[in-house]
């Protein structure tokens, strides 16, 4: 697998999450996503998370994909990422 600053040419990089997902380590992954996501399966998710190294933490919230639209989502959203940021010493 080449590095992320690899020269390689981008169209021989397999352009899979689950490719790049251990070099997010040793930086914290929060992965927040919604429990009925027509858009994004779970099956893919999990594979994603299961690709990933520790420190990970997956977490699912009710609701589907997020569009921007979606305002209330959103600011439930964020609630939930600041309180993941809070506990993993990554915010104050």
């Amino acid at each position: 697998m080449p590095a992320l600053d690899s020269d390689e040419p981008i169209a021989e990089v397999t352009l899979t999450p689950e490719r790049f997902a251990p070099a997010i380590a040793p930086r914290t992954l929060i992965m927040v996503n919604g429990n009925g996501d027509s858009l994004v399966p779970r099956r893919y998710v999990m594979a994603l998370y299961d690709a990933a190294r520790e420190p990970k933490e997956l977490v699912w919230v009710e609701g589907e994909h997020v569009q921007p639209s979606e305002t209330a989502l959103l600011e439930r959203l964020s609630g939930v990422v600041t309180a993941r940021l809070v506990a993993h010493g990554l915010l104050r």
